[in-house]
């Protein structure tokens, strides 16, 4: 009994009862740190998903937008699905750069941390936002056919089938056996090309009425300026007597010569050349010979076209009520609300017979490259033909305007028209998740 009453031992017992109490706390804190870590890797990976997920997305808006690509007809439409295991198309994103997993180039890709290094996929599908998605996109309804009031686009309708830029892509992404879906709208971009606003630039020009019609211009600049890059001021030395033709009364204000005149610059640049002539592409409204009678549209690009005439008989529409009373109001080419843009590459035309050109007439001259430069007429308007905006030659090329009451008269509103096509742009409030395996 006496050693019963002894205590010697005793902080072993608490010890060991504290050293059991403080592992089990150990424990309890373990496990929790471990399902944190669990968590926060998977919520990594669901990040790392929708990362590649939004890349996807505008990779394949880039790749729609470049080199002509924009699915703006059936003959363009995209295929019907992208993926990652599939060789990069044009039409298609560019698996190399995308994630590491999937490139056939590794050193390209720019997403390859761990989640990206295996079992990284992804595959889009892009749907023209028409009939049954054009509120919104129904991944149930977006393999089949689509009904609108403009008719039925035939499954898939993976192109601009109502022609308004804009297409619904899908993209859905598997990054370590996480999957997420994403679907927005992409609109094609339109850019304003800056340009020098004039009436008239040309290398000369020649009016070969001799009436004044009722006291009305036949070449009306009225807010801008008409430029030749010849001598036309007769207290000049250098004056040229066949610089700028013209009687008194017909043109208004008087020509000026360009300060280029001894090195013509042309009125747009490469880059502003080869924009317009992608859209013209893109729009197919791109001619390699003479275009049909119809010249309607944004940009119309002809390539090599010797000579050809538009007339009222020729791809033309009523007049605007707006065009000024001194064209012949018989029939109008575009319209003030959507002028247009001619560019005519190499060789001549002629707007006649009471018809109305209402935009930019743009005759490079072969200004570019220097094939077939004229220095005589490349821009005739006569027998009540005429331009309601501007005309530009490039070069030494001259005008030639002939016709009864205007023949150019100057317009600023076509100038902020005169747009290419730009870059695939999200559309505000369109981007959503998608609910997994749709």
């Amino acid at each position: 009994m006496s050693r019963l009453r002894k205590q010697e031992g005793s902080v072993l017992v608490i010890a060991i009862l504290v050293t059991a109490m403080m592992t089990m706390v150990g424990l309890a804190v373990f496990s929790t740190v471990d399902t944190q870590q669990r968590e926060s890797g998977t919520e990594r990976v669901r990040e790392s998903s929708l990362n590649l997920n939004e890349a996807v997305i505008y990779a394949q808006g880039f790749a729609m937008a470049s080199s002509n690509q924009w699915p703006g007809n059936a003959n363009a439409a995209m295929p019907f699905s992208c993926t990652s295991a599939a060789v990069t198309v044009p039409k298609c994103p560019d698996r190399d750069t995308l994630a590491k997993a999937s490139s056939a180039n590794p050193s390209l890709a720019n997403f390859a941390t761990t989640d990206f290094n295996a079992g990284s996929t992804w595959v889009t599908k892009v749907r023209d936002n028409y009939g049954e998605l054009a509120g919104s996109y129904i991944p149930s309804q977006a393999d089949g056919d689509l009904h609108g009031v403009s008719g039925t686009c035939a499954a898939p309708c993976s192109w601009d089938f109502n022609g308004d830029r804009q297409l619904w892509v899908q993209a859905t992404t598997m990054v370590r056996g996480r999957p997420r879906s994403i679907v927005a709208r992409l609109q094609r971009e339109l850019l304003t090309e800056t340009i020098p606003q004039a009436a008239v630039t040309a290398g000369h020009f020649d009016v070969t009425n001799n009436g004044k019609h009722g006291g009305s211009y036949l070449i009306d600049g009225s807010g801008a300026s008409i430029g030749v890059r010849c001598d036309p001021n007769p207290a000049s030395p250098t004056y040229d007597p066949n610089c700028a033709t013209y009687r008194d009364g017909q043109v208004a204000p008087l020509p000026t010569q360009l300060p280029d005149s001894a090195s013509p610059k042309p009125l747009m640049t490469a880059g502003q050349l080869s924009r317009l002539r992608d859209r013209a592409i893109q729009d197919g409204k791109y001619y390699p010979g003479c275009p049909p009678d119809d010249i309607r549209g944004s940009v119309v690009w002809v390539e090599n076209c010797p000579y050809q005439k538009f007339t009222a008989s020729t791809g033309s529409n009523p007049c605007p009520a707006t065009l000024p009373s001194g064209f012949s109001q018989q029939k109008c080419i575009n319209t003030d609300q959507s002028p247009g843009v001619l560019i005519w590459h190499h060789g001549t035309l002629e707007i006649s017979g009471n018809v109305t050109y209402i935009g930019l007439v743009y005759a490079v001259n072969g200004s570019d490259d220097g094939v077939d430069q004229s220095t005589g007429t490349v821009v005739t308007t006569q027998g009540g033909g005429g331009i309601w905006g501007s005309v530009a030659i490039d070069g030494r090329g001259g005008l030639d305007a002939g016709s009864n009451g205007f023949n150019v008269k100057y317009n600023a509103n076509i100038f902020p028209n005169i747009k290419s096509y730009g870059t695939a742009g999200l559309v505000q409030n369109t981007w959503r998740e998608l609910p997994p395996g749709s």
